[in-house]
């Protein structure tokens, strides 16, 4: 298992946020995942990005990086991006994939990413770095009280598809 994750906060010419949406659980989420043994972070988002969009990206600069403070988490990078090619398209992974302008994105996105949207689009340019606070113990026992079903499916596909 990967100790280190990496992500892609992909803004185009129109300034709309590419997102997906999982096959696994019905959130929105930015485009990501874990990185490969001796796989660079920044290889890893390009890559993770055409996996499970079809868009080819070229990262601009590193946007974030968020130090895991329990077992929960793990050392992530987000790493700003505009696309270069490609068409939308669906993989294994998501169910849906689209741009979404700022003021317009879907309520179903994952809370911790529309933080981090937040957080680096404020950031005017500086990296973030800082510990990775909001995944906490409270936080996974609160939602899974308030999203059991959700929570198993997610913990399911985890432990038996990968």
């Amino acid at each position: 298992m990967s100790q280190k994750s990496a992500f892609a906060l992909v803004i185009d010419h129109k300034n709309q946020i590419l997102l997906t949406c999982r096959k696994d659980v019905p959130v929105w989420v930015l485009p990501g995942g874990g990185v490969e043994p001796h796989e660079d972070p920044k290889a890893a988002a390009i890559r993770e990005v055409l996996e499970e969009t079809g868009i080819t990206v070229e990262v601009t600069r590193l946007a974030a990086h968020y130090h895991p403070v329990n077992r929960l988490a793990k050392d992530t990078y987000l790493f700003l991006c505009r696309p270069v090619s490609g068409t939308l398209g669906l993989s294994y992974e998501t169910a849906d994939v689209g741009y979404f302008p700022l003021d317009a994105l879907p309520a179903s996105l994952f809370l911790i990413h529309r933080g981090w949207i937040a957080e680096c689009l404020a950031a005017h340019g500086k990296v973030i770095d800082r510990s990775l606070t909001e995944v906490s113990y409270g936080a996974f026992l609160c939602h899974i009280c308030r999203h059991p079903l959700i929570v198993l499916k997610f913990l399911w596909t985890r432990l038996f598809y990968r």
